[in-house]
């Protein structure tokens, strides 16, 4: 049987993401317990085959479409899933040992009971996205135990440095040094005033040294 390619089946618009519908006339393959070891499926587009109990080991399903696909105990060892689209797809008791996943979309693949053992380059977000539970077989290295990280709460304890449109003029949170009444009419102008009373607030306890009009310095 041929298989279509992706590219060759009809781009479909879901909001922002972009995928491929099946084919007119689309009729999924059956090839229930069938011996396809080492066959390529690379760019084939297969969603919901029948590959119940089949013989895949070390076939290559590179960027293969594969979402919805019953791969109920299919032995899939050794083969090449890189980019595959598994995403809805039925693998319990499928036997993935030594599977290369990298980058495979396993976004609500069915993995109870399957072996994960030895998998290439699978990862814990990945997993994440799947469904499994205490039968799925996984290396030590997939923690699935571990919880995700919260999304950090944008709530802040402090005071706000937004705008506050209901008190008419922004009141910023942060106090700035006021000039006196009379700073208007003070030489140099409003701001040598307001310098004048930022120096009042300085420490003045410490003895300065003063000139006497000559090149010395005395202490006064």
């Amino acid at each position: 049987m041929l298989l279509p390619k992706i590219e060759e089946t009809p781009l479909a618009l879901n909001g922002q993401h972009h995928f491929h519908e099946a084919p007119p006339d689309w009729e999924p393959p059956s090839f229930y317990k069938v011996s396809l070891q080492g066959r390529d499926f690379s760019h084939r587009y297969m969603g919901q085959a029948n590959l119940r109990e089949a013989q895949l080991a070390g076939a290559n399903f590179y960027m293969a479409d594969l979402r919805g696909a019953c791969l109920v105990g299919a032995n899939l060892a050794e083969a090449n899933l890189i980019g595959a689209n598994l995403a809805g797809a039925d693998l319990r008791e499928a036997n993935l040992a030594g599977a290369n996943l990298l980058v495979a979309d396993l976004y609500q693949a069915i993995l109870n009971g399957a072996n994960l053992l030895g998998a290439c380059n699978l990862t814990t977000q990945q997993m994440y996205a799947a469904i499994y539970d205490h039968t799925t077989q996984l290396d030590p290295a997939i923690d699935i135990t571990m919880k995700r990280l919260p999304i950090p709460s944008m709530k802040t304890t402090g005071p706000s440095l937004a705008p506050d449109l209901t008190r008419g003029a922004f009141q910023s949170p942060f106090l700035l040094p006021q000039a006196s009444d009379d700073s208007q009419h003070a030489p140099g102008g409003p701001g040598l005033a307001g310098d004048r009373q930022e120096n009042r607030q300085l420490d003045t306890t410490i003895p300065r040294i003063m000139q006497n009009g000559t090149k010395s310095a005395i202490a006064g």
